[in-house]
């Protein structure tokens, strides 16, 4: 399989940022994307603290409070500031403001005033300062974000870290969640371990602002240990507990089956906490995911190659996933993977004939799996 770029992490995205504004004045405009607010927000605040430092005034507009007011957006836009040399204009979760909305078309296809007040702002050199648009959803193809870049703005993508490790590295210390928190201990004088920090970050979940709330305890702690501090608080997606449940790796398996079935997992806005459908989801996930090791295990014990494997299994993820899937695939020969399909088989004809399938038999499931993908000897080719 051909080498692939790095994409990078957020941090080193930050750090960049840190770097520039270190020595020069803000860009004219920024679109900080992506789900990782943690970082998108420290950027807002490096970028206005700037701004305020050459004089400019600063004006903050939030699309998901309640008393968010467009007019208000729209005036800073258009006027100028009367005692300042410039404006920082920041706005926040524009995907999210309502009546109206401020990145939607409207319904005669024209632009909404927030895109219309935008590129008129942005192509205007008598207004000085500079637009900050944090968002989690706004794509970089919207007007407003070309129009930044035509500026000489900047579009920085913040992603979040990945909390599952791959397969052919499963030590969840290893993980870039982990490794975060590792080196964000150390700016903190935290003392913690990698493997410690495996655990506060599965207890935790990946949300860096609760990380960090972690490590202030830790560092008031005292002498207590790292699991007194520090409680399960995460919650668990079957999709995501699927990919240890399949790669044998118990501590994660039980500390995920423990946070799924006493937290559930929020969906489209509501938290699914009923253990039977908790349950049927977490089937369904691992008969679509096994059923794919099958046809791929099948497709390499032929000659196939990786690549060719995946074409077989009918993979459609991600690239990252795709590396993790070939890893995972040469971990047991096909007739281990067939065992497995036949065992999640069971447990769904169990449900619909009248049977309960509880934790229970997900933790013997992960035992049976665990022991088995100990046993199963490593493809190599």
């Amino acid at each position: 399989m051909a080498a692939r770029t790095r994409e990078a992490l957020p941090q080193e995205i930050f750090a960049e940022l840190e770097r520039a504004l270190s020595s020069a004045p803000p860009l004219r405009a920024y679109l900080l994307r992506g789900e990782e607010r943690y970082f998108r927000d420290r950027a807002v605040a490096l970028i206005a603290g700037k701004a305020s430092e050459l004089g400019h005034e600063v004006t903050r507009h939030d699309g998901s409070d309640p008393d968010f007011a467009a007019t208000a957006l729209l005036d800073d836009l258009a006027g100028a500031p009367m005692f300042a040399a410039g404006r920082c204009i920041v706005l926040r979760d524009p995907e999210v403001a309502k009546k109206p909305a401020l990145l939607d078309k409207r319904p005669d296809g024209k632009p909404s005033g927030f895109t219309k007040s935008a590129l008129q702002w942005l192509e205007d050199p008598a207004r000085a300062g500079t637009l900050v648009v944090s968002s989690r959803g706004m794509r970089a193809d919207h007007a407003v974000a070309k129009a930044i870049q035509k500026a000489g703005g900047a579009l920085l993508a913040f992603r979040k870290l990945y909390d599952t490790p791959p397969a052919w590295k499963p030590d969840p210390a290893d993980t870039e969640l982990a490794q975060w928190l590792l080196r964000r201990a150390r700016e903190l004088g935290v003392k913690l371990s990698p493997r410690d920090a495996g655990y506060v970050a599965a207890a935790t979940g990946n949300d860096l602002t609760g990380l960090d709330t972690q490590l202030e305890k830790l560092r008031h702690g005292g002498d207590a240990a790292v699991r007194e501090i520090v409680g399960w608080e995460s919650s668990a997606a079957p999709w995501a507990l699927a990919e240890p449940l399949l790669d044998g790796d118990l501590p994660r398996t039980l500390g995920g089956l423990q946070a799924l079935f006493a937290s559930g997992f929020e969906s489209s806005g509501k938290r699914e906490r009923s253990p039977d459908a908790l349950a049927a989801i977490l089937l369904g996930t691992l008969r679509n995911q096994v059923r794919q090791l099958v046809a791929g295990a099948r497709a390499l014990a032929g000659g196939a190659s990786g690549k060719a494997a995946l074409v077989a299994a009918g993979y459609k993820g991600p690239p990252r996933g795709a590396e993790a899937f070939e890893a995972r695939v040469r971990t047991r020969p096909p007739a281990a993977w067939e065992r497995m399909l036949e065992e999640v088989g069971e447990l769904e004809r169990r449900t619909r004939t009248g049977g309960t399938v509880d934790q229970t038999d997900f933790v013997e499931l992960a035992l049976r799996w665990s022991r088995s993908r100990a046993e199963a000897p490593r493809r190599r080719n």
